[in-house]
Parts: C-alpha cells; structure tokens; sequence
C-alpha cells in the first residue's frame, strides 16, 4: 500500500468511507495507484478496500470504497450512504462538531453537527420513511439533509412543507460517487 495523504486519513476518521470516486476528485489519488495488486477486499493499517454491488437503475453497479476497518464487512448500502454524508459535510464546510452514526436508524440522524441533525437520502427511502424521519427530527434545534438527485430534493421539500415540520434548513443535492 502506498503512503496515504494525511488529509486523506483524517477525513476517513470523521467519514468512515469514501466512494473511489470521491478519492480521486478530492485528493486526486486512484485506489490502484494507493493498493496495487488487491483483489475484491483488502485490509491494511486499519483501512479497507471494499468492491461491492450497488443497485443503479435496473441493473447493479461495481463501486469500490475505502473505509475504516471497522466497516470491513458494512453492507454496500451503508458504504454508499457515508460516502453521501462526506459529500455532504464537504457542501456545508464541516469539521469540528460532526459525527456520524454508521448504524442506519429511522430515530436517529445519519450524523449531528452540533446540534443539527444531518440525515442523507440516497434515494431509496420510502415516502412512510421519509415522513418518520422529518417527523422524529423535529426533536432538533435543526435539520439539515443531503440526497442524489433534484427529484429527490423536491420530494423531501414537498413532505416538509406538507408536514409543516419548521426547523428543516436545507435540503442538498449531494451525489456520493
């Protein structure tokens, strides 16, 4: 494994996982040139290298993250919604006050900055899971969320406004690949 850029692991401690993507846009770096020669999973110096299946449309994806060991075995689906999170905590210019929460839950935000709950839409939620999840927020001072697509975005603002629910902020595009 080459060296990794100390810009690099330090984002990885705050965002668990980054998309292959995400590494060669921010740090201009390819996962070959940083782990030449691995197969489908590689574990070094508490990181992995995780190819997975991701469902794109009607078909599936080949995508390939690089996380913390201690998502060595997280499922495609809560790699993809990390790597959405630090697109997102890239857009708001985040750094101190943010965690994550890797744990996928309808009663509690994918992350808090503060005491803003931050919750990420990759476009799969349902419209019942949508509404549970505005609703419980309501809780927090704040909400802010972040999701893949303008349709999307639209669909979280429309429920909003629907629900009166009054502390959400913002609603992002934020694509994770």
């Amino acid at each position: 494994m080459s060296e990794l850029p100390p810009k690099l692991l330090e984002d990885l401690r705050v965002d668990l996982a980054l998309s292959e993507g995400q590494v060669l846009a921010w740090y201009d770096l390819s996962l070959e040139t940083l782990f030449p020669m691995s197969g489908k999973i590689f574990t070094e110096k508490g990181l992995s290298l995780r190819e997975v299946l991701l469902p794109e449309g009607r078909s599936l994806r080949r995508v390939r993250f690089l996380a913390v060991d201690l998502l060595a075995k997280a499922q495609s689906t809560t790699l993809r919604h990390l790597a959405g999170l630090a697109t997102l905590r890239r857009l708001l210019g985040a750094r101190e006050g943010w965690r994550v929460n890797p744990e996928v839950r309808a009663d509690r935000p994918d992350a808090v900055w503060g005491q803003v709950a931050v919750e990420y839409d990759a476009g799969e939620y349902s419209v019942p899971t949508l509404r549970r999840k505005l609703g419980a927020f309501e809780a927090y001072p704040a909400q802010l969320w972040g999701t893949v697509s303008p349709r999307r975005r639209r669909l979280i603002l429309e429920l909003a406004k629907e629900m009166r629910i009054q502390n959400l902020e913002e609603v992002f595009e934020a694509p994770w690949g």
